[in-house]
């Protein structure tokens, strides 16, 4: 039960921006307020949420989803949060996130504690840059939700 809560505050928001741009009372500043979310960043939450990655991984390839997009998208926000060019292997390792290749450690080893995860993670894959990336960005899907 615990699980369908986390779960649910993570797609609140989404589910909420969703209905608010269905609506026929829509203003162009919804609209607007819509198209200024970063929804790339949000999308590459989801999928590196450890609890959520088969949800996402599950998705079809749009802009903003999806096995052929994921992986530049992590490219792009490793960059800009990290101020780099160097971006390592990312791109190969979001792949293999995304096929779920990455690791084997289970979401529910670690009680619904993203960033324990991919601490530990990170202790297993020393030279990769996806657990860092994963822990800045849910961080900021954190914050910007409480």
């Amino acid at each position: 039960m615990q699980g369908c809560f986390a779960a649910e505050n993570v797609i609140a928001p989404l589910s909420y921006a969703s209905y608010r741009l269905q609506r026929d009372e829509n203003t162009v500043g919804d609209v607007e307020r819509w198209r200024q979310c970063e929804q790339p960043l949000f999308m590459l939450g989801f999928a590196l949420h450890p609890a959520y990655a088969d949800y996402a991984r599950a998705l079809p390839t749009t802009k903003v989803s999806g096995l052929g997009r994921l992986p530049s998208i992590a490219v792009y926000y490793y960059r800009r949060i990290f101020s780099t060019e160097d971006v390592g292997v990312i791109r190969s390792d979001m792949l293999d996130w995304m096929e779920g290749k990455f690791t084997r450690t289970k979401a529910s080893e670690f009680k619904s504690s993203p960033w324990k995860y991919w601490r530990w993670v990170g202790q297993q894959r020393p030279d990769s840059m996806l657990p860092k990336l994963a822990m800045a960005v849910l961080s900021i899907a954190h914050c910007a939700t409480a």
